[in-house]
């Protein structure tokens, strides 16, 4: 045998060796199978596109949005109809990201950041399951009326959130895989108002 052969052979048993100890440091992911779900309240990975308004009561902003949601990290932009960017805004352990005007911004909270920079009062920590067409109560958020349509899903709810209550109405609604999903929805409170049409979802787990 070749001491050439004899180089390669090793090389090749290094770079195996390296490829399975990269394989097993690699993070495992918890990610549930979707074929075992029952609900769309056990969703915690997932896409949605469409289009959104956002309006106060002085102003009013529409564009396409996408959303991608990560357990409880997310990605969130929005563009204007003629796909200019209006914001980007993402949470990933605990850290808030927003991106406007070509600058980037840092915040422990997603809320309190885009509050403080667009003027937007939003219920973001809550948008995630109401989007999904989930009630999500917690400690700090105190359901106060929650109306079901003719097949069991949410038709109108009521939410007490920071220091406003928020109406969330389910207009339409579409099938993906086991799920019905929402379509159209309106979320208003004394001083916003937001549209969401969702044109396409991807379902991850």
């Amino acid at each position: 045998m070749s001491r050439y052969t004899l180089i390669l052979k090793f090389l090749t048993s290094v770079l195996l060796v390296n490829i399975l100890v990269a394989c097993s440091l690699m993070p495992k992911t918890n990610i549930k199978n979707i074929a075992d779900m029952q609900t769309a309240a056990e969703l915690s990975h997932w896409t949605a596109r469409g289009k959104m308004m956002i309006a106060t009561n002085n102003e009013k902003v529409s564009g396409y949005f996408y959303w991608q949601q990560k357990g409880d990290n997310f990605e969130f932009s929005l563009n204007t109809l003629i796909g200019i960017n209006m914001f980007e805004l993402s949470v990933n352990d605990d850290e808030a990201e927003l991106t406007i005007d070509g600058k980037t911004y840092y915040g422990h909270t997603a809320e309190i950041l885009v509050a403080q920079l667009t003027g937007y009062q939003l219920p973001i920590s809550q948008l995630r399951f109401w989007v999904l067409g989930v009630q999500q109560s917690t400690k700090n958020n105190l359901k106060t009326k929650t109306k079901l349509d003719e097949k069991g899903r949410l038709k109108h709810i009521e939410v007490f959130h920071g220091d406003a209550i928020w109406q969330i109405d389910y207009q339409s609604w579409r099938s993906v895989m086991q799920f019905d999903l929402p379509k159209s929805l309106q979320l208003k409170s004394p001083n916003n108002r937001i549209k969401l049409s969702i044109t396409d979802w991807a379902l991850q787990g």
